[in-house]
């Protein structure tokens, strides 16, 4: 009996050594990240909210270590600069409390990179006229140009959308306008909206306003008639004269001429104003 009880005595003073040793470590500290869903524009920042302490009044330092899906990284700050992130990533921090030799529980705390939306800097609304981009009538086509289209995570490749307003109403998703969805007078604008590989859509950005100008009726086949012509004839004008195509009615200025000298602005010129060898020419003005 004296064997057994010295022999539990024993026992029990080493666990009570063991426990004491235990209670004399430094606490685990509480650590929380500044963001549960970071992207790749963030820096990934940890902050201790609740201190270890040290029940022996020692300070209290912390190793700290990151590592990225499961590698160690080299990084021993409580802060991972945002380029150094990826879409995707998962982050774990472990930090370990340590007093003098006594080194406490470590804790630790995870969080995965998200999807980050592309961006844009401008948008620009052009038309095909020949030098003239800002000017547009009803013949021209427009085109609408994405301006620094870019995506924070490099492994995306941003495409962007495209709306077309006349007047402020959506009337296209195309990737130009021709004239058969705006007149003379309308001012068009054209939206663009980011997207990335995962769907994400960044912020639209909306052209400059371009109005569409009145566009010049047109003539061609300008001839005079009769052709050749005699003493005594009247000439008049043969021409080819296509409907305005902004819907405005036409009328045409003559102007005829006489040997390089004009001499009448009628639709005709009546013989007495020309003689045999004379030239005679016409412009017409729509």
């Amino acid at each position: 009996m004296r064997t057994t009880a010295m022999t539990t005595l024993g026992l029990v003073t080493v666990l009570g050594a063991m426990m004491q040793g235990c209670a004399q470590l430094p606490s685990t500290p509480v650590v929380t990240l500044n963001s549960e869903t970071p992207r790749t524009t963030e820096a990934l920042q940890a902050v201790l909210t609740t201190p270890a302490y040290d029940p022996l009044g020692e300070a209290v330092t912390y190793d700290v270590t990151w590592s990225v899906d499961g590698t160690l990284t080299e990084y021993t700050d409580l802060t991972i600069p945002a380029e150094a992130t990826s879409k995707g990533q998962t982050w774990t921090l472990t930090v370990t409390p340590k007093a003098g030799d006594r080194e406490g529980v470590a804790t630790t705390a995870s969080v995965t990179v998200v999807n980050s939306p592309p961006t844009l800097q401008g948008v620009s609304l052009t038309s095909d006229t020949p030098d003239a981009p800002a000017i547009a009538t009803e013949t021209s086509i427009l085109s609408c140009t994405a301006l620094g289209l870019s995506d924070p995570d490099t492994s995306d490749s941003p495409t962007y959308r495209t709306t077309w307003q006349v007047n402020g109403a959506e009337v296209a998703t195309t990737e130009t306008l021709d004239g058969g969805l705006f007149n003379k007078s309308d001012t068009v604008t054209c939206t663009v909206v980011p997207v990335d590989d995962d769907g994400a859509e960044g912020d639209p950005l909306t052209s400059t306003a371009l109005t569409i100008l009145n566009t010049a009726p047109a003539l061609t086949d300008l001839s005079i008639t009769p052709n050749p012509a005699y003493e005594g004839d009247m000439l008049s004008v043969s021409l080819n004269a296509f409907p305005d195509i902004d819907g405005d009615a036409v009328t045409l200025a003559y102007v005829w001429s006489v040997n390089g000298e004009e001499v009448s602005r009628t639709p005709t010129l009546d013989a007495g104003y020309w003689r045999r060898d004379d030239v005679v020419t016409v412009s017409v003005v729509p």
